[in-house]
């Protein structure tokens, strides 16, 4: 199966916001009600926008396309988070849809995120999963380790997440 994968732009924010959206409901379900209505369409549209809206160089976001279906996307960055000061990259996102699972999708956002972090002098990387997540045992088979753990508090709920270091090279 071949997939298009491409830099996003302002013209898919809107399906950005939808598979985002869906991907939470359908991956996070030990999340509380709460925490989903926070996180609603039109919470994520106007996040997308301003995102999309202000280019940054230090940025990244893919878009995974079958035929004009966005299937996946994923979102790099330059890392800021004092709870893990080593790290110069964040891989901040990978969602795709639910009947796209299996078909290397995630491999191939990230291998491009790699190449991207690398050549722009952004490794050694980390990534942040929910610890109930439970695709979180992909980062250490592909040699991420644990480095830190912490609660993210997201619409006034604790919820345990996981910092992971990439390998020393890539």
């Amino acid at each position: 199966m071949t997939f298009d994968i491409r830099s996003a732009t302002i013209d898919d924010v809107a399906a950005i916001t939808r598979l985002h959206v869906d991907s939470w409901r359908d991956t996070y379900t030990f999340m509380p009600d709460s925490v989903h209505v926070n996180r609603s369409y039109a919470y994520r549209y106007e996040e997308w926008l301003e995102i999309l809206s202000n280019p940054d160089p230090d940025h990244l976001i893919l878009t995974a396309w079958d035929g004009d279906v966005l299937v996946g996307f994923s979102n790099c960055r330059r890392c800021d988070d004092p709870d893990l000061p080593e790290a110069k990259g964040e891989m901040h996102a990978i969602y795709f849809r639910k009947d796209y699972r299996g078909k290397a999708i995630g491999f191939m956002l990230f291998d491009r995120m790699i190449q991207f972090l690398v050549k722009r002098d952004l490794w050694p990387t980390c990534l942040w999963a929910f610890k109930e997540n439970q695709f979180r045992h992909t980062y250490k088979a592909i040699g991420f380790t644990e480095a830190v753990h912490r609660d993210r508090v997201i619409a006034g709920v604790a919820i345990p997440e996981v910092g992971y270091l990439a390998p020393d090279s890539p």
